[in-house]
C-alpha cells in the first residue's frame, strides 16, 4: 500500500507509486486510501498511473476514489492482501517506535483491521513502514493506548530500527 500526498507537511510518494506501477523489476500493486464515513478507512486498488492521476484530491491534497467508484471496490483490507503499509505522519519518534498522526485514528484502526484479518487467514502482521522527512524526527510523540506501532521508519537520515 502507498499512497500520494501533496500535503508539504507528509513524504511526497508520487516517485515510489510510479515505479511501483511502471512495470519492471519492483511492479506491485498499489492501494490508496478512502476515507469514509465514521472514521472508517478502506484500501482500494489502483490499477495504473493514469487512473490515479485522474482522481479527484480529497481535503488533505491526496487523489480519492469518489464514494462511487469505491461502492464498486473490493476493500482490500478485507482480502488480507496487503503485506507492507507506508505510514505518513506529522511526527515520529523513532527511537521507540511510534508516530504522531493528525488526530483521526484512520491508520490506527484500519492497521487494527488489516492485522485482524491477516491473523484470521494464519497470516503474519503487515509490515508497518513509517516514512517522513528528516525533520519529522523527534525523541518522542504523545503516544495513546490505541496508536500501532511501527515496525520501521525510514528518513533521509536513518532507518529505525538500525539493521
Amino acid at each position: 500500500h502507498t499512497h500520494t500526498h501533496t500535503h508539504s507537511v507528509e513524504l511526497d510518494t508520487w516517485p515510489l507509486v510510479e515505479a511501483m506501477l511502471g512495470g519492471g523489476p519492483v511492479a506491485k500493486r498499489v492501494f490508496v486510501p478512502k476515507i469514509e464515513a465514521a472514521g472508517h478507512m478502506r484500501l482500494l486498488r489502483a490499477h495504473s498511473l493514469a487512473e490515479l492521476r485522474a482522481l479527484p484530491t480529497n481535503c488533505w491534497g491526496c487523489p480519492e476514489h469518489t464514494d462511487a467508484m469505491a461502492a464498486r471496490m473490493e476493500d482490500a483490507t478485507l482480502a488480507a492482501e496487503i503485506d507492507l503499509v507506508l505510514v505518513p505522519a506529522l511526527m515520529f519518534a523513532p527511537g521507540i517506535l511510534t508516530r504522531l498522526g493528525r488526530g483521526k485514528g484512520f491508520y490506527d484502526r484500519f492497521l487494527a483491521r488489516l492485522d485482524a484479518e491477516r491473523a484470521a487467514r494464519g497470516l503474519a502482521p503487515a509490515f508497518k513502514l513509517g516514512i517522513g522527512f528528516n525533520e519529522q524526527m523527534a525523541v518522542s510523540v504523545p503516544v495513546e493506548a490505541h496508536d500501532i506501532r511501527m515496525d520501521a521508519i525510514v528518513s533521509a537520515s536513518g532507518v529505525w530500527p538500525e539493521p
